[in-house]
């Protein structure tokens, strides 16, 4: 995110901008414990969908689904 934005979000005008930064991320997690349904299994929380199907049949494609919101911005101003 640029510092145009940040200011533009914060409401504040450039001047009184001092500094931004973004993180990217990689979290790894294991032992999650999942909910079973007549599809497949998943796991949700405040941050993560994560989603498993099974297919129909011992053909069938199986499925994993996942999101997560791992976005972090930060801003400091006066």
């Amino acid at each position: 995110m640029t510092a145009q934005r940040f200011t533009k979000l914060l409401g504040v005008e450039r001047k009184q901008f001092k500094e931004c930064r973004q993180y990217n991320t990689s979290i790894v997690s294991k032992g999650l414990p999942v909910l079973k349904t007549d599809t497949g299994v998943y796991y949700i929380d405040r941050y993560a969908y994560i989603e498993f199907i099974k297919g129909n049949d011992s053909l069938s494609i199986e499925k994993f689904k996942f999101s997560y919101n791992a976005e972090i911005n930060y801003a400091e101003h006066y």
